[in-house]
């Protein structure tokens, strides 16, 4: 017999039953993800943080993240090139140096990375390194420039101002407009003391980086060593406007007859 309402139920409960069994459906747990896809994801949400870091500038915070990269995929040349940046801007440069040494392994044409190793390493106090790391790079990038002018330097700080030169004019061969290199050639024509010759290299360097305070203060030197104490004065003037911390522009311009 019909009863009212009895359909009602009937429905009612055969919708709830399904809604149960839905809900059983939705809710049961996944089948577990392999543990291989679980490390490739974690590497991927790794890498993406840290390069995140870096293009924000925050290499503390990208530090430890790309530490642990290139534990999980040492054969990735940009964790290794990140790494390099940011050792550099965390003021660590023998750590910079060996990151810049991997990446080179892996990635060995890259022409900025090249002499960023040689820097890295004379700013970690070792000359030599430097010297053997330039070297390198001059045999495998025959045409780059840059390490020749950083091994100039470097022949410099060695007190080699001949080799200097030579390097210097053999990276200008290849960028003739190259303010460095201009800047190392005068330096070391001024050690051999061909000053005319200094001259000319150093103000043109001096008009290619006209913001560089080193440049500046090393043709201000020259101008001294020619007895002119005015333009000496005025290239002074100018590192300690671009750097005024430069102690020796400041002992310099001092010195001179009507400095301050």
């Amino acid at each position: 017999m019909w009863v009212p309402g009895q359909a009602v139920l009937r429905v009612a409960v055969a919708s709830v039953t399904f809604a149960a069994a839905g809900a059983a459906l939705t809710i049961a747990p996944p089948e577990s993800a392999s543990p291989a896809a679980a490390a490739v994801l974690d590497a991927q949400q790794t890498a993406e943080r840290a390069r995140a870091a870096v293009r924000a500038g925050r290499f503390a915070d990208a530090l430890p993240l790309l530490e642990r990269l290139r534990q999980i995929n040492p054969g990735d040349h940009v964790t290794w090139r990140d790494l390099a940046t940011t050792y550099h801007h965390l003021n660590r440069p023998a750590d910079e140096a060996q990151a810049w040494e991997r990446f080179m392994r892996l990635s060995p044409a890259d022409d900025e990375a090249c002499p960023a190793i040689g820097l890295a390493y004379e700013r970690a106090g070792q000359a030599k390194e430097a010297a053997v790391a330039l070297q390198r790079c001059i045999i495998a990038l025959p045409e780059e420039a840059a390490s020749r002018t950083a091994l100039a330097f470097n022949a410099l700080r060695r007190n080699e101002p001949e080799q200097a030169l030579a390097l210097a004019q053999a990276a200008r061969a290849r960028a003739p407009d190259e303010g460095r290199a201009l800047f190392a050639a005068g330096l070391a024509l001024q050690r051999l003391e061909r000053f005319a010759d200094a001259q000319l290299y150093l103000e043109r360097a001096v008009a290619l980086r006209e913001n560089d305070p080193d440049v500046h203060y090393a043709l201000g030197t020259l101008y001294e060593q020619q007895r002119r104490p005015a333009d000496a004065r005025r290239e002074y003037e100018r590192v300690l406007q671009l750097a005024p911390e430069h102690a020796e522009a400041r002992r310099r311009l001092g010195g001179l007859a009507g400095g301050r």
